[in-house]
């Protein structure tokens, strides 16, 4: 991208409305803003164009200027806010538009009063119910900002309607004022409730990945920690578990190095079938007593999603019996049955009782919670001095990819 795309493109960004709160109410100045430049630009040619009939060119001009010089200071007070929520602006609008009614009685013929540019009360004061719609807390507020306009409109139009003939027209155009500020404050209503809930929806949603982060950070490392205690006291184990103790941190060094680069984890040609998996997840734990029998499960094919947090549940299990079980033995057996498979690892290690233990937090998240995820079951026996022993059961995916 060139400098100078560059240089549009942050121009563009500028003056975007964002779709929150914020930008409703940004976009929420345009109407009010718009419809009283239209105003202005139309009292102008009215006055300009032609011969103007008024009873009093004092009194008219100044309803005029007091009218260009309100609006403009209207303007500009809502852009510097960004917002059109300024009760107090609102007051201000709403009468002056109430004063610029009544003084129509002062420099309109009454029978230019109803329908005309020489009486542009009407005209000019619709713009004000963008902002009486908009601006105030509470529903009765607007109701009787649009009441006092339409009330003064009638007192200076409705005499000069009767002597017309045209009283429905004048009651017309004053029912206008309340059932346009109704509409418009419904419709702003809901605009900013759609906002403010995508603005929750966001922030959840924000909130929520910060939360996944933060697990995926303590997943990753959390086995790495076990192996770094085992790392500190390397030279005090036997030769064959120094060498195991390597190999698996090697593994681990390539795991976290992926994350860090937020690349796919190494699958280091990780099998698809469940016993393949399991001898995965036993091979880097030559220092324990390990039987993987699993001669059952030899075609079991498991998805994807499924194959990844089993081995990381299998291999966080055996880490526990390494650094916590004291362990003589351990056994890891899968089988399948009709449409399920199911991993059972069992020790013969200390045990604990599973009612009054507190559970860690790779048994409790890298095993439980991950495995439920992915739609496994797990169950939990153990009993001080007994050992332990871990069943997970799932659906099992034939070799066709179909979930049986």
């Amino acid at each position: 991208m060139s400098a100078q795309e560059r240089s549009a493109t942050i121009q563009w960004s500028r003056w975007r409305i964002p779709a929150t709160a914020d930008g409703v109410h940004r976009i929420g100045v345009v109407p009010f803003v718009a419809l009283r430049a239209v105003a202005i630009v139309q009292l102008t040619v009215a006055t300009f164009s032609g011969h103007l009939q008024t009873l009093s060119l004092t009194v008219y001009w100044t309803a005029f200027a007091i009218f260009v010089a309100e609006g403009l200071l209207a303007a500009w007070w809502m852009l510097a806010c960004r917002s059109p929520v300024l009760p107090r602006l609102a007051v201000v609008d709403v009468a002056t538009m109430c004063v610029l009614l009544l003084a129509q009685i002062a420099y309109a013929p009454s029978e230019a009063r109803l329908s005309t540019w020489e009486a542009w009360g009407f005209g000019v004061s619709l713009s004000t119910l963008t902002i009486a719609g908009i601006a105030f807390a509470r529903w009765w507020q607007t109701i009787a900002a649009a009441t006092a306009l339409a009330a003064c409109y009638l007192i200076s139009v409705l005499p000069s309607a009767i002597d017309a003939g045209h009283p429905a027209t004048a009651v017309s155009n004053a029912t206008g004022y309340v059932a346009n500020v109704i509409v418009i404050r419904l419709l702003w209503t809901y605009l900013l409730l759609l906002a403010t809930e995508a603005d929750a929806a966001r922030a959840t949603a924000a909130k929520l990945a910060r939360e996944n982060e933060r697990r995926q950070q303590r997943d990753i490392l959390h086995d790495p920690a076990s192996m770094l205690r085992l790392l500190a006291n390397l030279g005090a184990l036997p030769q064959e578990q120094q060498a195991a103790v390597r190999r698996q941190a090697l593994v681990m060094e390539r795991r976290i190095r992926a994350f860090l680069a937020e690349g796919d984890r190494p699958t280091d040609g990780a099998p698809t079938t469940l016993a393949g998996n399991l001898q995965n997840a036993a091979a880097g734990f030559s220092d324990l007593d390990i039987t993987v029998n699993a001669d059952l499960a030899a075609s079991a094919q498991l998805r994807p999603e499924v194959q990844r947090v089993l081995q990381d549940a299998v291999t966080t299990l055996l880490h526990n019996v390494r650094i916590h079980a004291e362990a003589n033995h351990c056994v890891i057996h899968g089988e399948i049955e009709d449409s399920t498979w199911e991993v059972v690892v069992t020790d013969d290690g200390t045990g604990f009782d599973p009612d009054t233990t507190p559970r860690g937090y790779g048994l409790t998240h890298l095993v439980e919670a991950a495995l439920r995820r992915v739609g496994a079951d797990v169950t939990i026996w153990s009993s001080p001095g007994l050992g332990t022993s871990i069943t997970i059961a799932g659906s099992l995916t034939r070799p066709d990819g179909v979930v049986s």
